[in-house]
């Protein structure tokens, strides 16, 4: 079996080392479906999802997707920086993203901004930074453009900005996590 050196690990077989390079950009592309699958059939699964969940339920099981979001970043700053993530940020940034979506009136909105934030952070985490907005901004913009030529969808402005900023929230999450790392290193 062919192996691959890696700073870290030391000896890696070559499959494995391909798939860690290609693991980040699986995450975005997954999340770009993700996005057109719920553009296409979205209504529906929400209507059914109402009828077997109650709203309250829903909103902690969209809570839980902001914390897996929150350890999705966490992870990111102590694996690939290999830095200790202070208590006092660690605390702080877990009760924003458990109260964030009660703080949002309707579910979709919701799914919105759990989707496109999510999107926005694994684009800046694996693309080029200047392509990785563009990418994130014209998925929000998409996903609208899509609804709006479908039959029971309706494509909305509103939606548009609130996807495109929620991708933006999902950037600047994942800039600031290496600005955060940058400057951690460099005091050490």
């Amino acid at each position: 079996m062919n192996f691959t050196q890696d700073p870290i690990q030391g000896s890696i077989p070559r499959p494995v080392a391909m798939l860690k390079k290609l693991a980040p950009h699986g995450v975005w592309i997954t999340h770009i479906m993700v996005i057109g699958l719920m553009s296409i059939a979205g209504r529906d699964l929400l209507r059914l999802s109402q009828c077997c969940i109650q709203g309250s339920q829903l909103s902690w099981l969209l809570s839980a997707g902001f914390l897996l979001l929150l350890i999705a970043v966490l992870f990111f700053l102590s694996q690939e920086r290999q830095i200790k993530i202070p208590w006092r940020i660690v605390i702080p940034l877990g009760v924003i993203f458990l109260g964030l979506p009660f703080l949002i009136p309707t579910v979709e909105e919701r799914l919105h901004l759990l989707l496109f934030s999510s999107l926005g952070f694994f684009c800046a985490r694996s693309i080029p930074s200047s392509k990785a907005l563009v990418v994130a901004l014209a998925c929000g913009f998409g996903d609208e453009v899509l609804q709006h030529f479908l039959i029971d969808r309706v494509g909305d402005w509103r939606d548009v900005l609130f996807n495109c900023g929620s991708a933006s929230f999902g950037f600047a999450l994942y800039r600031g996590a290496l600005r955060y790392t940058t400057k951690r290193q460099a005091a050490h």
